[in-house]
């Protein structure tokens, strides 16, 4: 499962409507969303900003821990962006039989220095484990932190080859990764199919009467 924000286009005036560049309505109203891969979503609550009940200080653990609530202890593996990483709340939810894997901020509290401040050459990678939970810091292009409590940070190889016939190796917390954080973006790739153009009800009932569709 994973956890990430979408957006709902909404033009009107509202005290808490949002702005996110990367989505495909920008402006509107945005949700916090628990999905499965294939796009299915098992819960969601609106972000009402200032006024919103998990708002504050340990927001964004809130937020997993909001949309998690009814999924603990089932054996779920989470899945999230470094908006919601912290070791706090790899903690909590290992104790919920719920493993978590995501990429981390430098920042970010309670991480190892030597991880932190270690310079890698490209295709190396550091591992630091404290019990079940690993940071993990390897270099690809650029440098890539990452998290997780269900994986071992051993290098693996990928389905695709370097320009010289050499499999890609990675981490692998990173190939899981690529493969579960989808889920979000599948929901908004489905919904996108489909214009959202609402008809009102008179016009419908008068349509159907007629023999037609309320395309026509």
């Amino acid at each position: 499962m994973s956890i990430d924000e979408s957006m709902v286009l909404w033009r009107e005036r509202l005290r808490f409507r949002q702005y996110i560049p990367g989505k495909q309505h920008k402006r509107g109203v945005k949700l916090y969303m628990l999905c499965e891969t294939t796009g299915h979503m098992w819960n969601l609550f609106v972000c009402c900003g200032k006024s919103d009940p998990v708002s504050g200080l340990g927001h964004a653990e809130s937020v997993v821990l909001k949309l998690m609530e009814k999924r603990l202890d089932l054996g779920h593996s989470l899945f999230v962006d470094n908006f919601y990483t912290s070791v706090p709340s790899a903690k909590v939810l290992e104790s919920r039989k719920t493993s978590f894997c995501e990429t981390l901020r430098r920042n970010r509290k309670h991480l190892p220095e030597t991880v932190k401040s270690i310079r890698l050459q490209t295709g190396n990678h550091i591992v630091r484990r404290n019990g079940n939970i690993i940071v993990l810091k390897w270099k690809d292009k650029r440098e890539i932190m990452m998290l997780s409590t269900h994986h071992s940070g051993k290098m693996i190889e990928g389905g695709k080859r370097k320009r010289h016939g050499q499999f890609v190796k990675k981490p692998d917390c990173v190939f899981a990764y690529n493969e579960f954080i989808c889920g979000i973006d599948r929901m908004d790739q489905l919904l996108a199919y489909y214009t959202g153009v609402l008809y009102p009800a008179e016009k419908i009932t008068q349509v159907v009467q007629d023999g037609g569709t309320p395309d026509d």
